[in-house]
């Protein structure tokens, strides 16, 4: 019979044989959580990369000419008839 520090959980310091042999435990739970935590990051991370929604549909023409409209390249009266004539084709 040992001693109350020979052997059990936390006993044996470097000489004994505690849990994880040579004082290793408190690492060796400290490198799981990390291993662990970092594994659902990347699952987390992952998983929401795939469920981002879809930019929505632009149609080109009003689009372009919205852009125009907005730079000054037409007036206003051209940017009216031009919404018109795509409205009706």
């Amino acid at each position: 019979m040992r001693g109350m520090y020979g052997y059990g959980f936390t006993g044996g310091g470097l000489t004994g044989a505690g849990l994880a042999g040579a004082s290793g435990f408190p690492w060796i739970v400290v490198v799981s959580w990390i291993i662990g935590i970092a594994l659902i990051g990347v699952i987390v991370y992952f998983g929401l990369r795939t469920y981002r929604p879809a930019a929505p549909k632009k149609d080109g023409a009003f689009d372009i000419l919205a852009g125009r409209f907005a730079r000054g390249e037409i007036s206003r009266e051209e940017y009216l008839e031009t919404t018109d004539f795509l409205k009706k084709n």
